[in-house]
């Protein structure tokens, strides 16, 4: 984690659906644990909770680096009647059938995740069985193997060293006992700007409607959080500056406008949108620019030529032959000025590099 005390996770893989906004008027009372039955990164099991309907908060990696994939103010989909009132944690696995085992790294600071949850949200000591769980406990499963099994001892001894290290640094205070948003689902925030509020649900990521309703709120929240901004669900000036700078603002030249997005340039929107600055445009980048444009964020470019995303997009990884086009990338070249033929290649990489270097997206 970046910061256990703030909950800040190393990197943020945001879902964009299988979730539900909100938690209606529910308390956070629990922390629910999990296991891969696999050895999935964050970025893999955000890519197997694209065609399954299911989430969770957190993703430990075996080699214990931490990814949020849902907002704890939002309801991941993982331990049905008790999604509302919990956190969900998944753990990769060291070893498979029938031992199910996670690694030292990722026992220790999953372990450390409960305890920063469990005082951050004030449940008190972790405890099994009392505010930490196993997946089995409300369904007919074998989740959270081991973690439920031959290591829970040594998992729950981690937790509870960590809480009281944790404790004893914050002089007994406890931060919250509440969701760590200020009202994004029990209130609805507002537009104070002459933004349309479409193109603010386009920025964020919500459903482009033009309503700024409870998910829109929710949306703009995370937003600001994730920029530094005061995290009040409010669109104002602030936000509408961080959000939408001027031309003149953003330095032009940064990137080469030569035709080719590859690593860099990827990287460059990457940090523009908050994303995980790795240079691949993968299902979560794809899925953002998708949402950015208006169009369904299913994080992948359909019918797309191979040989023209080869020489021309050679950083996108989540795409699908065909060569009819998509949609997305139709709604993408409108947004950029080029001749929307849903067809990525060299004019729309142009485009797309100058339109980075601009400012505009």
């Amino acid at each position: 984690m970046k910061n256990w005390a703030t909950l800040e996770a190393d990197i943020d893989c945001w879902m964009n659906k299988h979730y539900t906004p909100g938690r209606g008027n529910a308390k956070i009372n629990k922390i629910v644990v999990h296991h891969n039955a696999s050895r999935l990164t964050i970025q893999g099991i955000w890519n197997v909770w694209q065609t399954r309907q299911a989430s969770a908060h957190y993703q430990v990696q075996n080699d214990g680096v931490i990814g949020q994939l849902v907002h704890d103010y939002d309801t991941a989909w993982h331990a049905g009647s008790a999604n509302p009132t919990s956190i969900g944690i998944e753990h990769a696995n060291l070893t498979f059938e029938p031992g199910w085992t996670i690694s030292d790294a990722c026992l220790d600071n999953g372990a450390h995740l409960v305890a920063a949850l469990c005082l951050y949200y004030g449940l008190g000591r972790p405890t099994w069985g009392v505010n930490v769980f196993g997946h089995k406990s409300f369904a007919s499963t074998a989740c959270p193997g081991a973690i439920a099994g031959s290591q829970t001892g040594g998992y729950m001894h981690h937790a509870q060293q960590w809480y009281d290290k944790m404790l004893a640094e914050q002089g007994s205070t406890v931060a919250a006992t509440t969701p760590a948003i200020p009202s994004s689902v029990l209130s609805v925030g507002s537009n104070t700007t002459s933004r349309p509020t479409a193109d603010i649900q386009r920025l964020v990521g919500a459903d482009p409607d033009g309503v700024y309703g409870v998910d829109t709120t929710a949306k703009v929240v995370a937003w600001q959080a994730a920029h530094g901004l005061t995290p009040d669900g409010i669109w104002g000036p602030m936000s509408d500056a961080a959000g939408f700078p001027p031309a003149h603002a953003v330095k032009s030249g940064n990137l080469e406008v030569d035709g080719i997005v590859g690593p860099e340039t990827v990287k460059a929107y990457q940090r523009r949108r908050g994303l995980l600055a790795d240079g691949i445009m993968g299902p979560a980048t794809v899925a953002s620019i998708q949402a950015l444009v208006g169009a369904s964020a299913d994080g992948v470019f359909d019918g797309q030529n191979q040989d023209l995303i080869a020489a021309s997009w050679p950083a996108l990884t989540s795409y699908n032959r065909g060569g009819e086009g998509s949609p997305g990338v139709a709604a993408l070249q409108s947004r950029l000025g080029t001749e929307p033929d849903g067809l990525l290649g060299p004019d729309t990489a142009r485009a797309f590099q100058a339109a980075l270097n601009e400012g505009r997206i």
